[in-house]
């Protein structure tokens, strides 16, 4: 119950505790009893949570680091073989364990899931935390060119939620990582991604000439390699830095 979580599902348990139903039924039978685990319902299943949270810290500190592992692992098992559409929730809860259990090949999909989920529900900072869970996992894995350019991905979702947050020196941190991953990719879709985006925020905290300059960078890949994806975030970050130096006409004709 520990390495599930705070909030323990019945049928979680029941596939991973190796126990008989009758066991495990008197067994949390007597933990109700003593007051360590409360149910919190029955619908549409029995769930249970502890009723303190240095109960959950106890156990969870007193399993050995193979035990952990092993139980971790069992729980990836356990929720991939749902069978269901999964659930917002058993996303986040696949990428929690599958990061524990250090399979961290399904730690990157389902954080970055996890992540696009909360991006989609406007949860910003959740998202945050998820992309930069799978990140962590992603830097265990061998770098390889699709790793690299999902490490940029990455670094590209995160600008997304770190934008609505204000929080524009994580920001920029991350947005340099993935510019200088795109060079030693040689990616010029990325590399055009990255700049557009870098041109958008010097023109928000209005270092102008960088905004420009990186504006005109972005304009150019996306030119040279006739990707609209590219050419339309470039043309419209650089006219609003136009914009901002009172570049009316030039702002006009970009965003045109």
């Amino acid at each position: 119950g520990a390495a599930i979580g705070k909030d323990i599902p019945y049928d979680l348990l029941a596939a991973t505790a190796e126990l008989s139903e009758d066991e495990l039924r008197h067994g949390l039978r007597r933990l109700q009893t003593g007051e360590f685990l409360y149910e919190l319902g029955l619908f549409p299943q029995p769930e249970y949570t502890f009723a303190h949270a240095l109960t959950l810290e106890v156990a969870y500190g007193g399993l050995l680091r193979e035990r952990r592992h092993e139980l971790h692992t069992r729980l990836v098992t356990a929720l991939e073989g749902g069978g269901t559409e999964p659930s917002p929730e058993r996303i986040e809860r696949l990428a929690h364990h599958a990061s524990r259990a250090e399979l961290w090949e399904q730690a990157v999909r389902y954080g970055r899931e996890a992540g696009g989920r909360a991006f989609a529900r406007s949860a910003h900072r959740t998202a945050v935390r998820h992309f930069e869970q799978a990140l962590r996992a992603l830097a265990q894995l061998p770098e390889t060119p699709e790793t690299r350019a999902l490490a940029i991905d990455l670094r590209l979702d995160l600008r997304y939620s770190l934008s609505p947050l204000g929080d524009f020196g994580r920001m920029l941190d991350y947005l340099k990582e993935a510019e200088a991953l795109a060079h030693r990719a040689d990616d010029p879709r990325r590399l055009g991604l990255v700049s557009a985006f870098l041109t958008n925020l010097y023109s928000v905290t209005l270092e102008l000439p960088l905004a420009s300059e990186y504006g005109r960078r972005a304009t150019a890949i996306g030119a040279r390699i006739g990707d609209i994806t590219v050419e339309a975030p470039a043309n419209t970050f650089l006219a609003l830095a136009h914009y901002g130096m009172t570049e009316y006409r030039a702002a006009a004709d970009l965003a045109r």
